[in-house]
This record gives structure tokens, sequence and C-alpha cells, in this order.
């Protein structure tokens, strides 16, 4: 098997406990859309360091911070991706699907508002499994655009159009328009 040395590794790293389906979901979505080796690292354990009892939900901006220092990533050209299942908000925002960072290029996804069940809704149990999945998908491509040097886009079937609410989310394939394509090379 050839490896391209030039492709940064993409690796996943589960934040306290995390549904093993998800996590290899993840790998092997990712691994089909960037060709590039994909790995699932042991968990990070913060607790509620985090969070915000005044709003029910994670700071993403501090637990971000805490991935990069705890795993001392300054120096590296991989792609770190973590996965909360929490509630996560930013100074800015009253939530966020995700946060990402370009140096080191550091992001994290919350997959607890991309869940149907979240917001109770009437799908059947294999619509909802989709659709979740779905959701994350789209929101770690994303994520992970940012990381690689792609900002929000004007094309909302882009992956990269700016999701403000999960209809955006719904609404956006899971891949990059021509103009991103063309950015990233």
């Amino acid at each position: 098997m050839n490896i391209n040395i030039m492709k940064p590794n993409i690796n996943i790293i589960p934040i306290n406990e995390q549904n093993n389906n998800i996590l290899s979901f993840l790998k092997d979505s990712l691994r089909k859309k960037f060709l590039t080796q994909v790995k699932v690292l042991d968990k990070i354990n913060i607790g509620n360091n985090f969070y915000n009892s005044s709003r029910n939900q994670y700071n993403a901006n501090k637990i971000l911070n805490f991935v990069i220092s705890d795993l001392g990533l300054s120096d590296s050209r991989d792609i770190f991706l973590s996965v909360f299942n929490k509630d996560l908000y930013t100074s800015s925002l009253n939530f966020v699907f995700g946060l990402a960072g370009q140096y080191p290029r550091a992001c994290i996804i919350s997959v607890c508002r991309l869940n149907p069940e979240f917001y109770e809704c009437k799908e059947t149990k294999d619509d909802k499994n989709h659709l979740y999945f779905s959701r994350i998908k789209k929101e770690a491509i994303h994520e992970i655009g940012h990381t690689i040097g792609l900002e929000h886009c004007n094309n909302p079937n882009c992956v990269m159009y700016f999701s403000n609410t999960l209809e955006d989310t719904d609404n956006k394939e899971d891949k990059f328009c021509d103009n991103c394509k063309k950015f990233i090379g």
C-alpha cells in the first residue's frame, strides 16, 4: 500500500465516553473522503472542568485549547478531530456544532445537537440513525475543512456553508463545492 507522506493523517480523539459506532463511522468516512490514514486515539477525560452550569453547556474554546495543550499538538502537521457528546458553546454563540483552528490543525465537534432525539423528532429509528450519522459526517468534514484553511462558503450546498441551524446542516452536502476544491487543490 502506498502512503502519501505529504498528506496529514487524521486523528480522532474521543472526549469522555463516546459511542464506538460513531467513532468507527467517522474513521471510515473520513478515510474515504480525504484519502489518508485515520486513527482513533485514546479518549481524553475532561470531567466537568469546562462546564458552565448557568448555561448547562461546555465551553468549546477551552476544551479545544486543553486538547491542544494536553496532547502537545503545537508541532504536529496532522489533523486532530475531537468528538464530544455534550452541548458546546462559544462566547459569541448560543451553541456550536463544532469549532476549529488552523495552527495546530485541531477541531472539535459535538454530536449532542446533531442527534434527532435531542429535539424529540418523530422519524423512525432507522431514519434517525441515518440523519444523525449524516449530520456527524458533514460537521466533521466542515471542521476539518477549517483546519486546512477553508473559510465559510456562500454556497448552501457546500459542506463549508455555515450551519446556523440543523436545517442548514441537513440541506448541505457532505462535499466541497468547486470553489472550495480549487482552494485546497
